[in-house]
This record gives structure tokens, C-alpha cells and sequence, in this order.
């Protein structure tokens, strides 16, 4: 070919690619993979499936495992999270989520959402993790409390965190792809209240219909995703503004990536009226949603494909190169909780909707502890199970992540079956209790729920005053318990959690906890 004529084609080729922005030709049926996780909460590494009924041995998840399946994609992807990334398993708490933050970074996560629980380590450390993350983490409706604007117009509020990015604006395969993070408007309930009461967490569908026009209209975005950390509410909980609701109250939303709830949407939410796609993808990285939106030739979804990956190790595999990064996180844990402090004669299994043997313990330790008459514990602060055998700090740990202590109040009777009413409400899950045992029906109204209430085998007295023994999330009101905030004498006794679990295995070891009838449920007068 002579220089001429290669001149001559190669300028055809250019102008070819000015007139389409250098994508292809026709956009009709081009497709984006996008990849997500919610609710890591600090499970880095492979564990034992104890849910797997099957094989309870099972190994299952991790980021090793999730990298070796981002490695046989073929089309580009984008990876992103919606939230809790830090507290929960010890190479994420005792990291103060650094080792996950690594992980992330070396995975290439496109961005974020910030969760309630990645508050836990006061908001000094979430600004130094902002800091490390080679992406946005975003969180729309998180102000500051001396922000003066209130309304829909608060998505502009200038006084807005530092690291808390209201949204994105991603570049990928010629599409502009705006995404907006979310945070749960209850967090205040559901976190340390001293880590957020600078804070105000404002309601998200009003943020969310400003920053969706601004990005469609002002800078003319393709798609529009929301990174949400809010949930998916159960039959019967329709008390929430959920990923659901969003979806059918917002115009010009391709596509929602939830957490918050753990819940394993196996399949894909499609809004009837607006079109709006809505997937959350589990808990503590076992598994990963991958969805594949098809776009058409006006650059809207035509159809899509999800489904909800678990990441079994048998399956997956894992990739070499983060599984080391991993491993030398794990060893270091390792140094620090490799102390048995007891053995454990059955499994340890926890639910957080019913009375269960890890229950039981938990709250007769607490209750030991401060020598109280009863204890009650919140089922949402257990957060493992623990296997028959020998039991590690690393295990206890594991269950009890949180870096809570014991604290005592006095309670009347009466406040103790409020607290009790408000546990038994429907979806919710249960206050777990010692020296204690109760009945309820959720489907009664609230008021009504609780069928009976005895304390060492007498009936609850309403005007009695009893000595309780709880954590400090829960004596400040936490999980929207208010009737401990107006308890007396409340005494934060220093004693973690952990330690009173730890100190009362030892003791009592081999430890053999049983259901033993503590919670009842009854629905219409039948057991």
C-alpha cells in the first residue's frame, strides 16, 4: 500500500471514529456488567459454611475467592459495594478496616456506600479509611447537624462531610453512568448514637429526586444507579422506606444496589411502573451479584441478566496473589485470639428471629457477669455461630464484633414488656433473654403482643422495679428500644461483652447451652 493511500484510509477512520465518539458504531444491544457485594463486615478470608446444613465444612467466601471470579469475567465490568464493609469479623474490626480498605483497593472497586456500622469506629477512623480508599465512598443524605437546609433542595447542603461523597460520574465503555450513595435515615438507631449525634441522616427519597435530576439533566447521564445502605423489608415489616419503595417512587433509576438487610435476593426486582432493577447480594462476602444490563440504541435497559454467586471455594477457587495479602492479615489475628478459653459440647448456632442455644449463653453470661435478675440482649449484636469443640477468643470475637460493654439499669416491670412488645413486632429480631422467658403474638396488635412475661417462674409485675443487665448500645436506646433510655441508675460496668462470654465459657466449660422456651411465639392463640 502506498503512503498516500495509507493516508487516505486512515484519515476515513478517524473521521469514522470523531462521528461516534469512538464507540462502536451502533450502541443497540451493547452490554455493562456490574459486580456487587453489600455487608462485608470485615470477612476477608474463606470460612466454614456452618449454615450449610450439608456440609457444614464447607469453605465458602472471601475476597480471594471473589477475585478469582472477577478473573474469569470476559466483559469489562465495574465493582461496587453498598455498605458495612468494616466491623464485624476480627480481620476487619481489629484492623480498624484497613485490611478490607487493601483489599478493595486491590480489587479496583468503582465506589461505596457508606453503612451504619462502618460508624463503629468513630467517624476519625472512617475519614482515615476514606482517606486510603482508591474510590469514592458516598453517602448523599449524611450532613452535618448545623446544616441549615432542610427538604429536597439538602442534596446541595455545602456542609456535607468530607468523606462522604454525595455521588459519581463513571466513564465506562462510551456510557456515563452516574451513581449516588444512600445511607439508612434510622442510623442513629442502629449505631453508637455518640459516633453520629453530630450527624443527620436525611430522608432519602428526597435527596435521591434531586441529585437524579441533576445528573440526568445537568450532566446528561446515561444510566443512573443508587449505592444504597436501606434495605429490603420482609412480608409483613412494610414499616420502612425500603429499596422497594425507592424504586417505585423515583423516576429516572436504571438500577439499585442495596444492603443493609443481608438479604440474598436470588432474583432480581423489576418495579412493574417504573422499570427501576433492585438486587442485594447477602452478607460477609459469601456471596457476589453479577447483573448484565443490555442497553438499547436510545441508551436505556432493554433487558437484563442477575444472578447471585456463591462463592464456595470448591468452586471458585481462589487467586494466589490476594489470597496472601489475606493470609497475612489472618496470621496476624491469628497471634492475638489463637487462646482457646473452653469447648462447647454442641453447635452454637445463631437466628436473629428466634431463641437459640448461642442466645441463651450470651445472655446468662451478661446476666452472670453483673449478678443481675435478668439480662436482655439484642439478637442483631450476635453476629456468628460457633461449632462444636474447642472454643478461640477469635470465635467469640467473631460472634460479638462489636466493641460493646455491660451495663446495668433499673427497670419497672412495665418498661421491660414494652421492650418486650417492641421485639416481638413483626420481622424484627428478638431481645434475648436470662432469668427471663416470654410469649407473644406478632400478628396482634402492638400493646397486645406479649401473651405472657415470667421471671424466675413468676409473672412479670408491672410496678416492680428489677435490676437488668444489658449492653451500652442497648441502655442508650439503640435499635429504636427507647424504654431503656428512661431507665434509672444506669451503670456502665467497663466489662466487654466478649470478656463476660469469654470469662463465663471458662467457668462453666464444657459449656451445653439448649433451647429451653425462653420465646414463644404464638400466632392466634396456637403455639
Amino acid at each position: 500500500m502506498s503512503k498516500r493511500l495509507s493516508l487516505y484510509v486512515l484519515s476515513i477512520l478517524l473521521t469514522v471514529s470523531v462521528l461516534t465518539g469512538g464507540c462502536q458504531v451502533s450502541a443497540s444491544g451493547r452490554k455493562i456488567v456490574i459486580y456487587h457485594t453489600n455487608d462485608i463486615h470485615g470477612y476477608i478470608a474463606q470460612r466454614q459454611a456452618l449454615f450449610f446444613k450439608q456440609d457444614p465444612q464447607r469453605l465458602i467466601g472471601g475476597f480471594a475467592a471473589l477475585s478469582k471470579l472477577l478473573s474469569n469475567e470476559k466483559e469489562p465490568y465495574l465493582l461496587f459495594d453498598s455498605g458495612d464493609m468494616f466491623s464485624g469479623a476480627p480481620e476487619g474490626s481489629l484492623t480498624n478496616g484497613e485490611s478490607v480498605i487493601m483489599l478493595m483497593n486491590h480489587l479496583g472497586y468503582a465506589a461505596a456506600a457508606i453503612g451504619n456500622h462502618d460508624f463503629d469506629k468513630t467517624v476519625r477512623i472512617l475519614e482515615k479509611l476514606s482517606g486510603q480508599a482508591k474510590f469514592p465512598l458516598l453517602g448523599a443524605n449524611i450532613v452535618n447537624r448545623h446544616a441549615g437546609k432542610k427538604g429536597p433542595s439538602a442534596s446541595e447542603i455545602a456542609e456535607r462531610p468530607d468523606y462522604a461523597q454525595p455521588y459519581m460520574i463513571k466513564e465506562h465503555l462510551g456510557y456515563k453512568i452516574g451513581v449516588i450513595g444512600l445511607i439508612t435515615q434510622n442510623t442513629p438507631n442502629v449505631t453508637l448514637h455518640k459516633n453520629v449525634d453530630h450527624l443527620k441522616f436525611l430522608r432519602p427519597l428526597n435527596v435521591a429526586k434531586g441529585l437524579v435530576k441533576k445528573l440526568r439533566e445537568e450532566e446528561k447521564c446515561d444510566l443512573i444507579i443508587l449505592l444504597t445502605h436501606i434495605g429490603w423489608h420482609k412480608a409483613g415489616d412494610e414499616t420502612f422506606e425500603d429499596d422497594k419503595f425507592l424504586a417505585s417512587n423515583l423516576d429516572g433509576v436504571d438500577l439499585i444496589l442495596g444492603g443493609h438487610t443481608h438479604t440474598f435476593l436470588k432474583e432480581a426486582y423489576r418495579d412493574p411502573a417504573k422499570g427501576t432493577i433492585v438486587i442485594q447480594s447477602g452478607q460477609y462476602l459469601s456471596a457476589a451479584g453479577r447483573i448484565e444490563l443490555t442497553l438499547g440504541s436510545d441508551r436505556k435497559v432493554e433487558k437484563f441478566e442477575h444472578s447471585l454467586i456463591d462463592l464456595w471455594i470448591d468452586e471458585i477457587g481462589q487467586d494466589a496473589a490476594t489470597r496472601d495479602i489475606v493470609n497475612g492479615f489472618t496470621k496476624k489475628v491469628d497471634a492475638k485470639l489463637a487462646a482457646t478459653v473452653g469447648e462447647t459440647r454442641e453447635d452454637l448456632i445463631h437466628k436473629r428471629t428466634e431463641e437459640t442455644n448461642i442466645g441463651n449463653l450470651i445472655a446468662d453470661s451478661i446476666r452472670a457477669s453483673a449478678a443481675a435478675q435478668i439480662a436482655l440482649h439484642n439478637a442483631g449484636g450476635v453476629r456468628d455461630s460457633i461449632p462444636k469443640g474447642p472454643v478461640t477468643m477469635r470465635q467469640i470475637y467473631s460472634v460479638l464484633p462489636f466493641d460493646n460493654t455491660v451495663v446495668t439499669v433499673k427497670m419497672t416491670g412495665a418498661q421491660i414488656k414494652e421492650v418486650l412488645e417492641l421485639s416481638a413486632g413483626a420481622g424484627g429480631s428478638r431481645i434475648l433473654p436470662s432469668g427471663l422467658s416470654y410469649t407473644f403474638d406478632s400478628s396482634r396488635p402492638r400493646g397486645h403482643r406479649i401473651v405472657s412475661a415470667t421471671v424466675d417462674g413468676k409473672a412479670l409485675a408491672v410496678t416492680r422495679t428489677y435490676l437488668v443487665a444489658t449492653n451500652n448500645f442497648l441502655s442508650d436506646g439503640g435499635d429504636g428500644y427507647s424504654p431503656f433510655s428512661d431507665a434509672r441508675e444506669r451503670k456502665d460496668t467497663g466489662v466487654l461483652l466478649r470478656d463476660a462470654v469469654a470469662g463465663y465459657i471458662g467457668k462453666h466449660t464444657p459449656v451445653a447451652p439448649k433451647i429451653e422456651g425462653r420465646i414463644i411465639e404464638r400466632r392466634g392463640g396456637r403455639d
